[in-house]
């Protein structure tokens, strides 16, 4: 039995792009906001209070704590699109894994069917590699099985 070939778009794919983009977007505005932040203290810090040596230690803690914000949102996000990255990667193999089962079924199927014995698995759980029976070496002796 055939798979069905997907015709088209991949929806998995297109998905996978979506997400990509989303999360572009939410990394984009909250760099965007840090930038936005950063240039309002500074100006509110010239407006209200003239801005001198004194106040350089509120200014950098105001803007540290801004950074620090937002790379925290941005590891989040980040660490987010990577674990469903790999979730996305085991459904995957998860599913290459049950067709290879399913193959094997309809295989071991027709086996029976022709009379057949099942094909039989390595200690790995791999198909053994078919090999014809190799033709005796006319160099090599033949093998003593007390026939004289």
């Amino acid at each position: 039995m055939a798979m069905p070939r997907r015709q088209g778009r991949d929806p998995e794919g297109w998905r996978h792009w979506q997400v990509l983009a989303v999360v572009g977007l939410w990394i984009a505005f909250l760099l965007a906001a840090a930038s936005i932040s950063v240039r309002e203290v500074l100006e509110s810090f010239q407006l209200h209070a003239g801005l001198g040596p004194s106040d350089t230690p509120a200014v950098v803690t105001a803007i540290v704590a801004l950074a620090t914000a937002t790379g925290t949102l941005i590891g989040v996000i980040l660490t987010a699109y990577a674990k469903y990255v790999q979730a996305r990667g085991q459904a995957e193999a998860d599913l290459i894994r049950a067709r290879a089962e399913m193959m094997r079924a309809e295989a071991d199927v027709t086996r029976a069917r022709a009379g057949l014995p099942p094909h039989a698995l390595s200690a790995n759980g791999d198909s053994p590699a078919l090999t014809s029976p190799a033709e005796p070496d006319p160099s090599q002796p033949p093998p003593s099985g007390g026939v004289a």
